[in-house]
């Protein structure tokens, strides 16, 4: 069904740290969603335990919650039935840099930032 599939792969651009493969489908994706062929994944904390472990960075440098928060930390604490994510200061305290209604979109920014942390080591 899905043969004719055509890509075209492209170099980063700017700071990021892969390029992007752009994909064109004989069918809309929202027929292949329907159909049960597409799936959207959305990611939470288990899964991003996985991207970051797969990362190979120190754990010392991020905190999913599931710890006291130390001292130049990136996290994700939960609050208020919001997730929040934040970079820790030396002394104590927090910099809050975006609070989300969701998990997913909250460990898709800590993922960013620590592709980021990694790129840059």
């Amino acid at each position: 069904m899905l043969k004719s599939i055509q890509y075209e792969e492209f170099a980063p651009v700017f700071d990021a740290t892969a390029g992007a493969t752009q994909w064109q489908l004989p069918l809309s994706v929202g027929y292949l969603k329907k159909i049960g062929f597409l799936k959207e994944v959305k990611l939470n904390i288990n899964e991003l335990e996985k991207e970051i472990e797969k990362l190979g960075l120190d754990n010392n440098k991020y905190n999913l919650g599931n710890k006291p928060m130390r001292e130049l930390e990136l996290g994700l604490i939960t609050q208020s039935n919001k997730w929040v994510v934040y970079q820790s200061f030396e002394k104590g305290g927090c910099n809050v840099i975006k609070t989300f209604d969701n998990e997913d979109e909250a460990c898709d920014l800590i993922l960013y930032f620590l592709k980021l942390e990694k790129k840059n080591e």
